[in-house]
């Protein structure tokens, strides 16, 4: 089994009912509700629906029973809000948003394996809507799809940095989303180089690119070339 991680990051200042208007796309819904949040050891709170999930409510209840490793939180500065849910499918969705402005971008996760691609719970159009539903409810400025084991590359990560002390992901994945300020920052140009993908195309003003449409395994010494060959053609190899 192959687990994988849809990661979203966004710049843009949010508020607190941006996890609501996220879980409300039609896609997340559809994956990940129902759930429950656990807001102790033996403490959780279900949700069937994205109406039931009172964030001040839920907030209220882990300042009782907060474990900080395990539950959703705000700061006690309420300066961040973190949110975890568990899916009935087996999907999990996590949340990291910041309520003031900072370097550190907001970042949506949802975590999901190679099982669901075999039931098609998920196929690749699935993950395309998704990515177009959060990209734009999240002013996403970069998001991709990667098998958790690419988690080695960390030791190593390649960032494009700013003036304003922002960093931005350049590895290439499976699915790989630039947003506008990435485009703006690396040249439109430089995409018409990139010829290792099956699919490549324009979306909210970023652009998206998809390397196959078979599911990346890290192992795979095949999808590996695949990757390292399309960072080279967008020249984001070091």
């Amino acid at each position: 089994m192959v687990d994988y991680v849809v990661r979203i990051l966004s710049f843009c200042p949010q508020q607190v009912d941006i996890v609501q208007s996220v879980l409300a796309c039609p896609e997340v819904s559809r994956l990940v509700l129902p759930a429950v949040i656990y807001i102790g050891v033996d403490s959780t709170i279900s949700i069937g629906s994205v109406d039931q999930l009172n964030i001040a409510l839920v907030s209220k209840e882990l300042s009782k029973e907060l474990n900080a490793s395990t539950a959703e939180r705000f700061d006690d500065d309420q300066t961040s809000l973190r949110i975890r849910l568990h899916g009935e499918k087996g999907i999990e969705f996590s949340s990291s948003i910041h309520l003031v402005q900072v370097p550190t971008p907001n970042v949506i996760n949802l975590k999901f394996s190679s099982e669901h691609l075999q039931s098609e719970t998920l196929t690749l159009s699935n993950l395309k809507e998704l990515f177009s539903e959060i990209s734009s409810v999240f002013q996403a400025d970069h998001a991709s799809i990667y098998d958790r084991k690419a988690s080695h590359r960390s030791k190593h990560p390649k960032y494009l940095r700013t003036a304003n002390f922002r960093s931005y992901p350049i590895e290439m994945e499976w699915i790989t989303y630039f947003g506008p300020q990435m485009i703006e920052l690396l040249g439109r140009e430089r995409f018409t180089n990139l010829h290792t993908c099956v699919e490549k195309y324009d979306l909210h003003g970023g652009t998206m690119v998809i390397l196959q449409e078979d599911p990346f395994d890290e192992d795979n010494p095949q999808h590996q070339e695949r990757r390292i060959q399309a960072e080279r053609e967008l020249h984001l190899s070091q």
